[in-house]
């Protein structure tokens, strides 16, 4: 397959239980009948999620991975997809089961049909659902993060949820090589920030609650997060403090 219409990015770490699952799912729920496929961008530590992902490539031509032998973090992983992607309409979306695949179709139709440039998967939009932050230390956190962000980065208050994994663009409103030396996992609010231009819709959706394990959110990833956003929030304002002076 050297091209295809959509692509969608999936970055995995030690997600064995949820892959074959997820991609099940896929297949069973997306209305999409152009060609696309799936790419896993993988961080694993352990030996069976690289294996049934590999199964999964040798049983569908359409499954593809990107395999890292060093776990340079979430937003690096899914910038990583993005270049990589043969799809002209790229998805990202986490492994766990928490995004439904079945909201991908009204992604794939805000872009491509309803002319947004990215389209964001919202928990805090109408139609829309974060019953999947199940303890109130993580919804919390999620609304302390939301109000940060928008606060700090201007750019980011054109969707309700800046914090989503779950959105849906195309390689021609966002170059992934663009987006600057990434850390932590919120490159949502990377690329609003860096493409202030881009057209944004929101797309209600229901955030589930894991199936197995626990949430990968950290302390420390918070800390990252506020860091992040801090860093970002300095760099435009050295940037509109040059173009002024110009």
């Amino acid at each position: 397959m050297s091209n295809c219409d959509l692509t969608i990015v999936i970055p995995t770490f030690n997600e064995a239980h949820n892959v074959r699952n997820l991609y099940h799912a896929l297949n069973s729920t997306l209305e999409i009948e152009e060609s696309l496929e799936y790419l896993f961008v993988d961080d694993s530590t352990d030996e069976l999620t690289r294996e049934i992902i590999e199964e999964l490539a040798q049983e569908d031509p359409r499954v593809r991975f990107i395999f890292r032998e060093t776990n340079s973090g979430l937003a690096t992983a899914i910038a990583e997809g993005m270049e990589a992607a043969r799809g002209d309409y790229v998805c990202s979306m986490d492994a766990d089961l928490q995004h439904p695949p079945q909201y991908i179709n009204d992604l794939y139709r805000a872009v491509r049909f309803d002319g947004a440039d990215i389209a964001v998967g919202s928990r805090y939009t109408n139609n829309g659902s974060a019953q999947g932050l199940t303890t109130f230390y993580r919804r919390i956190s999620s609304h302390i993060c939301r109000y940060a962000a928008y606060a700090l980065l201007p750019s980011t208050r054109k969707t309700t949820d800046p914090g989503s994994g779950f959105y849906m663009t195309t390689k021609k409103a966002v170059d992934a090589k663009k987006l600057g030396r990434m850390f932590g996992y919120k490159i949502l609010i990377e690329i609003l920030v860096r493409n202030p231009e881009l057209k944004v819709a929101d797309v209600g959706y229901t955030f589930v609650g894991r199936q197995y394990d626990i949430s990968k959110s950290t302390f420390r990833q918070g800390l990252l997060y506020f860091k992040h956003i801090v860093l970002l929030a300095l760099s435009q304002r050295r940037l509109l403090a040059k173009k002024t002076n110009l």
